[in-house]
C-alpha cells in the first residue's frame, strides 16, 4: 500500500476522492486493491468466461474468451504501469473492469443490438456506456446501494479510458457524471490511458495468434514488418516466439515513447495530465504505423474471413431475434427485469441490460426456447 516510488503524476491512492457510499477502512488494501476485488468477484466478470472475443461457437479450447483477454489486457497493464511507476492497483482494477458491458457473440452482438434499439427508436448499444450501467447499476451485491461503487479515480478512467467524452447521447452517463463529479471531456487519468493501450495491444496479438493456430492464415501471409521478425521453429513453438517477441516489441515502445512525452509536457500532477491536449500514453510514429498495418492485416484475414462472418452473422441473427420477442412479450424476461420496469426503468433500456449481460451459450439456450 506505499505510494512512495509513485512518480508525481501517478494517480495517488491517499489522495482519491472516495466513493459514494462510505467504506470501513482496510488494514491491508487500498482503495485500488477494493476496486480491483470488488470487480474481480462480480458477476459480470465471470460470465466473460462464456463470452466471444472473435471465434464463435468456438471448436477449440485455445481461443480467446472475452475473459482471457480481460486477463491479459490486465498484465499488460501492470508491466507498463510499474516501468513508469503509476499505481498498478488502479491501472489493474481499470483494465480488468474496461469490458464488462460486452454482450455476448463480441462485437458482432454489439451490432446487432445496435439494429435492433435503432428499430425500436432507440440509440445504438455501446458496449462502454454499458459497462458503466454494470458497474454503478445492475451489479446487485450490497445492502443498501446497486453497482459496484467504485472509487471515483477508477469510475472515471474506466468512462475516458478510450479518450474524452465531448457529446452525451445517454441521460444515464450524463446523470452519474454529474452525480459523481466528472467532467468526460478531460483525458483519463494516466492508469487510463495505459490500460487503454494495453488492450489494444493484447487484442492485436492474441488475434494474431489465434489467426496463426486456426490456419486461417499462415506465416508466409504475414505483412513485412520488422516487428514481425521471428525465427524458423516447429510451427508452434514459432508461434509463441512470434506473438512473445511481438508484444515485448509493443511494450517497450510504449514506456520509452510514453516517457519522453510525459518529460516534454513536463506533467507534475494527475490534473496536469487530465487537463493536456492529447493522451501521453502513445507508440511512437514509426511504430504504429507498423501496428496499423497488421491490424489492416488482421481485419482482411481474419475479422472478415469467411469462417468468421458466417457464424458471425448467425449469432447476430440470434440477438436480434431475441430482442424483437422481449420487447413484445418482456414477461419471458422472468420476475426479476419485469420488477426493474415496475420501479420505472423503461422497456428497451431493460431488454437491452437482459440480452447484454447473457453469455454466448444462455443467449443461444434462451433463442432455442423462445424461436
Amino acid at each position: 500500500m506505499q505510494s512512495q516510488h509513485l512518480a508525481p503524476y501517478a494517480t495517488d491512492w491517499q489522495r482519491s476522492k472516495g466513493q459514494l457510499h462510505e467504506r470501513n477502512k482496510d488494514e491491508f488494501r487500498s482503495p485500488y486493491q477494493r476496486d480491483r476485488d470488488r470487480i474481480l468477484h462480480s458477476g459480470a466478470f465471470r460470465k466473460l468466461a462464456h463470452k466471444t472475443q472473435v471465434f464463435v461457437f468456438q471448436t477449440g479450447d485455445y481461443y480467446r474468451s472475452r475473459l482471457t483477454h480481460t486477463i491479459e489486457v490486465a498484465q499488460i497493464t501492470r508491466t507498463i504501469a510499474r516501468a513508469l511507476r503509476l499505481d498498478e492497483d488502479l491501472a489493474e482494477a481499470i483494465a480488468l473492469g474496461h469490458d464488462l458491458g460486452h454482450p455476448p457473440y463480441g462485437h458482432a452482438g454489439e451490432d446487432a443490438l445496435s439494429r435492433a434499439r435503432q428499430r425500436h427508436g432507440l440509440n445504438a448499444f455501446n458496449h462502454n456506456l454499458q459497462t458503466v450501467r454494470v458497474l454503478e447499476l445492475l451489479e446487485e451485491r450490497y445492502e443498501n446501494f446497486d453497482g459496484l461503487d467504485l472509487s471515483w479515480e477508477a469510475l472515471d478512467g474506466t468512462i475516458k479510458h478510450n479518450g474524452p467524452i465531448y457529446e452525451m447521447h445517454d441521460s444515464f452517463l450524463e446523470d452519474m457524471c454529474i452525480a459523481r463529479a466528472i467532467d468526460p471531456t478531460k483525458y483519463a487519468c494516466l492508469e487510463g490511458q495505459v490500460a487503454a493501450i494495453a488492450d489494444d495491444i493484447a487484442y492485436t496479438n492474441h488475434d494474431l495468434d489465434d489467426g496463426l493456430r486456426s490456419t486461417l492464415f499462415d506465416f508466409g501471409d504475414l505483412p513485412d514488418l520488422q516487428m514481425l521478425r521471428h525465427k524458423t521453429l516447429p510451427a508452434k513453438r514459432r508461434r509463441f516466439q512470434l506473438v512473445r517477441q511481438t508484444i515485448s516489441a509493443c511494450v517497450h515502445d510504449v514506456v520509452h515513447h510514453s516517457r519522453t512525452l510525459l518529460e516534454e509536457a513536463g506533467v507534475r500532477s494527475v490534473d496536469d495530465v487530465m487537463l493536456y491536449e492529447r493522451p501521453l500514453i502513445r507508440f511512437s510514429g514509426k511504430f504504429w504505423e507498423q501496428l496499423r498495418e497488421l491490424r489492416q492485416f488482421l481485419y482482411i484475414n481474419l475479422y472478415r474471413h469467411p469462417d468468421i462472418l458466417a457464424p458471425r452473422a448467425k449469432c447476430e441473427d440470434m440477438l436480434e431475434t431475441l430482442f424483437d420477442i422481449f420487447m413484445s412479450h418482456p414477461e419471458h424476461m422472468g420476475g426479476r427485469w419485469l420488477a426493474k420496469m415496475d420501479l420505472g426503468a423503461d422497456l428497451g433500456t431493460t431488454v437491452t441490460d437482459y440480452i447484454g449481460g447473457m453469455t454466448d451459450r444462455y443467449a443461444q439456450q434462451a433463442f432455442e426456447k423462445l424461436s
